[in-house]
């Protein structure tokens, strides 16, 4: 029972030929659109275009940027939040049509690392002035996963992103991934619970989420990578169960002279029983094998 393409104006979605080839037969897409149109009616594509989303990831809270990464959305209103774990179907169908270019370390990565933790998502309105659609305004302060730096202008930036992974916020590219992606979080009752906000126009007080996330409480005091790796080391020296040539490879990729592969990571856990706690995932992604440049873009 997927749509019919007359029924989708693909043109005012902002959106992709080859986006429009998947989304068409995309269950996500399609029962996002169905809610979105049974509330908003002839004024979907108009209506959205002021209207994004924003995924606050694992990171963010756990490194208690939350307030800092708040304060730098003065553009947006809010108009719907939810406080939940994501899981590991809900992971791999975001990136559903990017995993192709990801190593299997990349996508290994993900699927243990959110469903641990606590994300945030923010369903936001544009109030500037600004003559772009939200999705793509928000895209482009938040600062999209570059070859190079990050632009001072932008969130990422801002936020002193940890890498290439460790980034904090994923957001849509355009209005047909908002639809898709709200679909993929989110069951029938609440996109027709965030659509109707969107129609009301409701606004959220960004002190109502400060207030719910002020109850969350984590704990890391070390983000440095090359520091985290060192002290792993350390502990590692110190256990007589692993094997030396183990410890001499991370003292060489700590040195730049080699790259964490998934069989020595998984080695690891084995012999010295490492979860896939925040200070590992941070190992992990900075010092990890790319299968490519465009394995980083995935954001």
């Amino acid at each position: 029972m997927f749509l019919h393409n007359e029924n989708i104006p693909w043109e005012e979605l902002n959106t992709t030929i080859k986006k429009r080839e998947l989304f068409s037969k995309d269950l996500y897409f399609e029962l996002s659109f169905e809610a979105a149109n049974f509330i908003l009616e002839n004024n979907l594509a108009k209506t959205l275009k002021d209207y994004t989303y924003l995924m606050i990831k694992p990171e963010t809270l756990i490194l208690n940027k939350t307030n800092e990464l708040i304060a730098l959305l003065k553009d947006f209103d809010l108009v719907y939040y939810c406080i939940k774990r994501i899981s590991h179907v809900q992971i791999s169908e975001l990136w559903k049509y990017a995993w192709s270019a990801a190593s299997l370390i990349r996508i290994i990565t993900n699927l243990q690392f959110y469903p641990q933790f606590d994300c945030v998502l923010l369903v936001l309105h544009k109030k500037c002035t600004q003559n772009k659609n939200a999705c793509d305004f928000l895209a482009e302060i938040k600062g999209s996963t570059p070859l190079g730096a990050y632009q001072p202008h932008t969130i990422r930036y801002k936020l002193k992103s940890i890498n290439k992974f460790m980034n904090y916020i994923h957001t849509p590219d355009d209005v047909a991934d908002l639809l898709r992606e709200l679909g993929v979080f989110f069951d029938w009752d609440s996109l027709i619970e965030i659509f109707t906000a969107i129609k009301n126009k409701k606004i959220i007080d960004y002190n109502d989420l400060r207030a719910e996330l002020s109850n969350k409480n984590y704990e890391i005091r070390e983000t440095d990578p090359s520091v985290l790796l060192s002290k792993l080391i350390i502990d590692l020296e110190k256990d007589s169960q692993i094997p030396p040539k183990i410890i001499e490879t991370l003292k060489d990729i700590k040195n730049g002279k080699n790259k964490l592969t998934i069989e020595l990571i998984e080695n690891l856990r084995k012999v010295h029983k490492l979860d896939w706690a925040c200070e590992f995932v941070i190992i992990i992604t900075s010092f990890m094998e790319y299968s490519s440049p465009y394995d980083s873009l995935i954001d």
